[in-house]
């Protein structure tokens, strides 16, 4: 997704469709009780590593519940791409981007977006990594031809809509994106030539159909949209340790908690500030 929907995307209680998964508004003393379970996260912290969100919320610390798979869809853009990379094997290892927490690894780029706070997930979750700052755009090497992830939606799209006449193609599950591209397939005489020819009267679209001639739409999503081949990577939280600007997700129950209360008690070990911050507030 673009950075500006990056962290905008991420205040998912204004977004989802399942209000239970909202982020929640909590206690020190409820935080304060999650604490063996934030053990990874606090001594990551503890290290320097930092997990950021920029959310529109007036909270010292909110608490947000693991979604289930399918409740977070792209933002500002068609679902193809979320629902490919949930089910593709080689994204397998990566954590599903509908059950996601999408945040990013510096202060800067969640400062844009509103009020910003640390983020501590809950046991030792697989983080995604992406290469660059921003996932729409981290697929360049191999989307060159016609430009990020938003354009590969955009093509997709109109192709559904001149060659078999489905307007605002809107999938909401892989076997539904799996039969309209199979669909296309029959029609792709760019990389089929012994199909009949059929013009599309948008030719923006013509790139995207006819790199790598010969292969379906499934197989050149799995080209283009190769983790390996396009830099991602996954580490445990637990190792989690990561230079400049990334665009990192990850499928857990996590807490945010306000980067200023813990820039003004930067001296207080995070554990022993979390303790004192409940004693006060339960006085």
């Amino acid at each position: 997704m673009k950075a500006h929907e990056l962290l905008y995307d991420a205040v998912s209680y204004s977004r989802s469709p399942a209000k239970q998964y909202r982020s929640q508004k909590t206690s020190w003393q409820q935080l304060a009780l999650a604490l063996p379970r934030l053990e990874t996260a606090i001594s990551q912290f503890n290290k320097g590593a930092r997990i950021y969100r920029g959310l529109n919320r007036d909270q010292a610390i909110l608490f947000k519940p693991e979604m289930p798979p399918g409740t977070r869809s792209s933002a500002n853009t068609q679902n193809y791409y979320t629902l490919f990379v949930d089910n593709s094997a080689a994204w397998a290892q990566f954590p599903p981007r509908s059950s996601s927490v999408i945040c990013s690894t510096v202060y800067s780029t969640a400062d844009l977006y509103g009020r910003v706070y640390v983020v501590l997930p809950e046991g030792n979750p697989v983080i995604g990594i992406a290469p660059q700052d921003d996932f729409w755009d981290s697929f360049e090497k191999r989307l060159n031809h016609i430009g990020n992830l938003r354009d590969l939606n955009d093509n997709i799209k109109e192709i559904a809509k001149e060659w078999l006449q489905i307007k605002n193609f809107q999938p909401t599950s892989w076997p539904e994106l799996q039969q309209v591209l199979q669909a296309i397939d029959e029609k792709n005489y760019f990389s089929f030539p012994n199909l009949p020819k059929i013009p599309l009267k948008n030719d923006w679209a013509e790139p995207l159909l006819q790199q790598r001639p010969g292969t379906t739409m499934e197989q050149k999503l799995s080209w283009w949209l190769d983790p390996k081949a396009n830099g991602f990577k996954t580490v445990p939280l637990s190792n989690f340790k990561v230079k400049g600007d990334h665009e990192v997700w990850f499928s857990a129950p996590c807490w945010f908690i306000d980067v200023d209360i813990l820039t003004k008690y930067k001296k207080t070990p995070l554990a022993d500030l979390i303790i004192k911050m409940a004693n006060s507030a339960s006085d």
